[in-house]
């Protein structure tokens, strides 16, 4: 028993000890003995115990990178154009197509022509997922939409009411619309929740979220009111307000709390383009006379430099920070501009070939250079329109449009820093060449007005598709032939045709007219209207010897309009009176397709009884005026038909000749027009008088090309066809 207890004092005393000399500490009661180091070496001191070794951490798992979320250019298709992509085919259809990019989501809203039940499309392109809604009971002739950006999409249905969807296209919202009006017209704040109207002579406001109708104001000017949006600070409602004196409608603001309306002498009667920076201290403005946009610094909330801008009025009282140059007058500064990245984006539409063009240029708004461009092409044989829009998040252009009923979509990367160099001057392809611009630019300067050849002819919007004029002989001569029909026309006579807003005269030179709807002329040759602030006619010149009594024909259309916005002193309009000049059971057809049933008043049909020069004068009676102010400046060779023997169309063109006399500023016109002087001849002859005859009257009569004097000692030829000629 004391052997097995001894055994196990040493076998604890064998655990123990080398715990305590590993410990390092000793005590005046340790009885631990050191083996002796060996006689005559000296004794070395115990070896330093290392620290004991820091465990490390656990390796944390590795965080797991998210996949990048997919850009446009990852998904789309490349094209041929730098940094163009185009949205793979996704089988879809519509006349009407615009898009529309926000919240991730690329919303497209596509209706049929002339169909009912309109189609909205909700892209995410980041996951290729669409979903569809189809906007039931809605007629595609009264279907407008709104994008709020990052809120939702409100559909007005024309008359009836608002709808407010997600950007999942889920219905959020609907609204009755208040208005008492078959076509309602409103203003609408930036969330579309605050409308707007007129009703009779008061301002009102309808939320659209609570129901609640207020009215803000009466004022008996609003009773000829109708809206034209907000100004950018959201401050006031910009109105119109037709002038009985002025005989067009004046611009006004209106104080969206009070309604108050406030107009200052000095304001000009056109609303130009200006864009104001979200932080208020930056403002663009858009001069198209001089194809420039310049960049103004401005105190923050200077209301009084607000509302001199919304009624044109600029003192700015300094020169502008930057200008930008735009290549020509008929680039367009794209509403959308990225503050952001300080970048302005301008597009314009040319034509090359068979193909229509649409070119985009990216300016730095700090240098005024150009920062980026590039083109999309479409076929121009079909009607082709296209939207526009921003993503400044990831710095692309949106295009949306169509070719006919094929959809398209584009994006552009304008952040990148390439320019397409090879398409960045189209005035000049094929079409135009040095000797041509340079005479086009001397009537342009001439006459003040624009000219546009060749493929500059779709720089404007008809109803009708225009072919371009490949010939540069053909237009030079068209040329010569449109200066000497323009100089007949008395000093300032254009000028006077710039009234209201419109502010620019075109003249587009084509060859041929499709027209792209049912109603219009099958056949035309020659259009006169408004498109914007530019007043424009475009002319077939493949039908040279026709030219001059077109263009003739077309500026009576210009004077119509001119003398119809005059205001008369008297109660009888211009129409009312021109009415009664005509057979009292007569009427207007007012359509270009139907037949009139009135042939017995022609001048086929009547001869010297007759009030109308043809049955195409008896479709409007603008047409009627057009027509008599064609056939007395340029004698009809073709039938040989004496139409001036007619006393009744000579009365109407008598009155029509006081009428533009009594509308137009005739300082400095002759005391005899050209037109003035035709007319009181042929009273003369069909009077008796045996020294004129139709002969000297009209010199084109034998085919000969003759000088002709007024009486005002002007020039001019009066040749029924041919080449052009000078003349002083």
């Amino acid at each position: 028993m004391k052997k097995y207890l001894l055994l196990i004092i040493v076998m604890i005393a064998a655990i123990t000890i080398p715990v305590a000399c590993s410990s390092g500490e000793s005590g005046p009661g340790d009885d631990t003995h050191m083996t002796a180091a060996p006689s005559g070496e000296p004794s070395k001191a115990p070896s330093p115990i290392p620290s004991p070794t820091v465990s490390p951490s656990p390796t944390p798992s590795p965080t797991p990178t998210p996949t990048p979320m997919p850009e446009l250019k990852d998904v789309w298709d490349e094209t041929d154009e730098p940094y163009m992509y185009s949205l793979p085919d996704m089988d879809l259809t519509g006349y009407y197509f615009n898009s529309y990019i926000t919240s991730g989501k690329l919303l497209y809203f596509l209706n049929e022509e002339y169909s009912s039940e309109p189609e909205i499309i909700s892209y995410d392109y980041t996951t290729d997922t669409t979903v569809h809604k189809t906007m039931e009971g809605i007629d595609a002739n009264e279907y407008r939409f709104y994008v709020i950006p990052d809120r939702y999409i409100v559909i007005n249905d024309g008359n009836k009411t608002l709808r407010y969807l997600d950007f999942d296209l889920n219905e959020i919202r609907l609204a009755e619309i208040p208005i008492k009006s078959a076509y309602p017209e409103f203003w609408a704040d930036e969330t579309y929740e605050n409308l707007y109207y007129v009703e009779s002579d008061q301002l009102k406001k309808f939320n659209a979220v609570s129901g609640e109708i207020v009215t803000i104001a009466k004022n008996p000017l609003y009773k000829d009111s109708y809206p034209s949006g907000m100004t950018p600070d959201g401050k006031y409602l910009k109105v119109y307000i037709y002038s009985w004196k002025k005989g067009y409608s004046v611009a006004y603001l209106a104080d969206i709390n009070t309604g108050e309306l406030t107009r200052d002498d000095e304001a000009e009667d056109y609303v130009s383009e200006y864009y104001l920076s979200p932080d208020k201290k930056e403002i663009l403005v858009s001069d198209g006379e001089s194809n420039k946009v310049m960049l103004y610094d401005i105190e923050p909330d200077n209301e009084e430099l607000m509302i001199k801008l919304d009624q044109n009025i600029y003192e700015f009282g300094k020169e502008p920070e930057k200008v930008i140059t735009l290549n020509d007058y008929y680039d367009m500064v794209f509403d959308d501009i990225d503050w952001t990245n300080r970048k302005l984006i301008t597009h314009a539409r040319y034509s090359r070939g068979d193909y229509l063009t649409v070119e985009f240029k990216c300016y730095d708004l700090d240098t005024g250079e150009k920062h980026s461009s590039s083109v999309i092409s479409v076929d121009s044989g079909i009607y082709t329109d296209y939207s526009m829009c921003l993503d400044e998040e990831n710095g692309y252009v949106i295009i949306g449009g169509n070719r006919g009923n094929n959809p398209f979509c584009y994006a552009w990367d304008y952040l990148n820093d390439e320019v397409n160099t090879d398409n960045s001057d189209f005035r000049r392809i094929n079409y135009i060449p040095d000797y041509l611009d340079a005479h086009r630019k001397e009537l342009e300067e001439k006459y003040n007005m624009y000219i546009y050849l060749g493929s500059e002819i779709f720089a404007t919007e008809t109803d009708y598709t225009l072919s371009c004029c490949k010939s540069a002989s053909e237009m030079d001569a068209a040329l010569y032939i449109v200066d000497e029909v323009l100089s007949l026309y008395p000093e300032g006579f254009f000028e006077q045709i710039k009234f209201g807003n419109i502010r620019t005269i075109g003249l587009y030179l084509c060859n041929g007219f499709t027209k792209k709807a049912s109603y219009g002329i099958e056949n035309a040759i020659a259009l006169a209207g408004t498109d914007g602030y530019e007043r424009f006619l475009v002319l077939d010149i493949s039908y040279p010897s026709d030219l001059r009594r077109n263009i003739i024909h077309e500026i009576s259309h210009w004077t119509d309009n001119r003398i119809n916005q005059q205001d008369y002193s008297d109660e009888e309009t211009f129409e009312s009176a021109w009415s009664k000049l005509n057979p009292d059971d007569f009427y207007y057809m007012n359509d270009y397709n139907k037949t009139s049933p009135f042939y017995r008043y022609t001048y086929g049909s009547a001869k010297a009884d007759a009030y109308f020069v043809d049955s195409y004068s008896m479709s409007k009676a603008t047409e009627d005026r057009a027509r008599l102010f064609e056939y007395l400046m340029r004698y009809d060779k073709e039938y040989g038909s004496k139409y001036m023997e007619s006393e009744a169309m000579r009365k109407k063109l008598h009155m029509y000749f006081e009428s533009i006399r009594k509308c137009f500023d005739t300082t400095g016109w002759p005391d005899e027009t050209i037109w003035e002087h035709k007319l009181n001849q042929l009273d003369r002859l069909y009077d008796g008088d045996e020294s004129l005859s139709y002969e000297l009257i009209y010199p084109e009569m034998n085919g000969d090309e003759k000088t002709y004097i007024t009486s005002d000692d002007r020039w001019f030829l009066d040749a029924y066809s041919g080449a052009a000629h000078a003349y002083g």
